[in-house]
């Protein structure tokens, strides 16, 4: 998998991603349904007290059907170090073939700022 990132400096961040990392079968079965997990830690600068938070969407796109997989999370105002794991299914084509999907991570702030935006490519064998 390719990661793209739009990271700009960590001195204007308020947010820095150290880790993106993620869990997929290496093949699929036609029709089967897969889970891909994505561990993400970050650091993120602690907003005015309760003035706002950040919030996190990991998207898992079925390139084919264009079906999108969503999980969220809410992070808390004062917390500055996220440790979280997002869970997207996606079901396979009904046809053999390479199969691909593409990963996306958001992290806004509670402006509504988008702060990161992440995008990975995974291609699965079908068969």
């Amino acid at each position: 998998m390719l990661l793209v990132a739009s990271l700009p400096s960590a001195s204007a961040q308020p947010c820095v991603v150290e880790s993106v990392n993620y869990d997929f079968p290496s093949s699929a079965t036609v029709g089967q349904q897969i889970t891909v997990t994505t561990h993400l830690t970050a650091r993120c600068v602690e907003w005015a007290p309760y003035l706002t938070e950040y919030s996190i969407r990991v998207d898992l796109t079925n390139i084919p059907t264009g079906f999108v997989s969503t999980a969220t999370y809410q992070v808390g105002y004062a917390q500055t170090y996220i440790d979280q794991v997002f869970l997207n299914t996606a079901t396979a084509p009904n046809s053999q073939g390479n199969w691909l999907l593409r990963v996306d991570v958001y992290i806004w702030g509670g402006d509504g700022q988008l702060v990161i935006h992440l995008v990975d490519y995974a291609k699965l064998p079908v068969g």
